[in-house]
């Protein structure tokens, strides 16, 4: 799957896009993650974990926060089926706790933004490619293949290559 159909599949399951832009708001006891539009809805909070840990909490379907370790990690070992740190106890498959990841929507919406940056980068040397050779800033056989290569650049970034 391609960092587009990603994009779209995590965009549709997670927090939706009509709640508009996110930041980080709170007070100095309860910082977290939300929307800046309809009302404030919350993308990530955090909560106590142990003695001295913390953990994140995603919001599922608008029903209330979802602890990240308990119900939510993926882990490195084992057959890939157990969720959270319950599931993964009782996993024999699961012999180390090495975290791969956070089966949710906007988590691995946030974990993709470095190459989603990339692929931002990208677009802008294709557009700027596209727009010299609009111009006819250079031969159209050198203007041409600059398009081309950074088109190229950007299926790459995207991994639609």
């Amino acid at each position: 799957m391609s960092m587009i159909e990603d994009i779209k599949r995590d965009r549709a399951l997670g927090t939706a896009p009509k709640y508009g832009s996110w930041s980080w708001s709170g007070g100095r006891d309860d910082l977290m993650l939300s929307t800046n539009g309809g009302g404030r809805v919350y993308v990530m909070g955090f909560c106590r974990k142990g003695l001295n840990s913390a953990q994140p909490m995603f919001q599922i379907k608008g029903r209330g926060m979802v602890k990240a370790i308990d119900a939510l990690t993926t882990y490195q070992v084992g057959d890939g089926t157990a969720r959270g740190q319950a599931e993964a106890d009782k996993d024999p498959s699961v012999y180390r706790m090495d975290i791969s990841g956070v089966d949710h929507p906007d988590a691995r919406r946030i974990a993709r933004v470095p190459d989603m940056e990339a692929a931002l980068l990208a677009a802008e040397e294709l557009a700027n490619a596209l727009e010299a050779y609009n111009r006819g800033g250079a031969g159209p056989l050198t203007g041409w293949q600059d398009v081309e290569d950074a088109l190229a650049a950007f299926r790459k970034a995207t991994g639609a290559a």
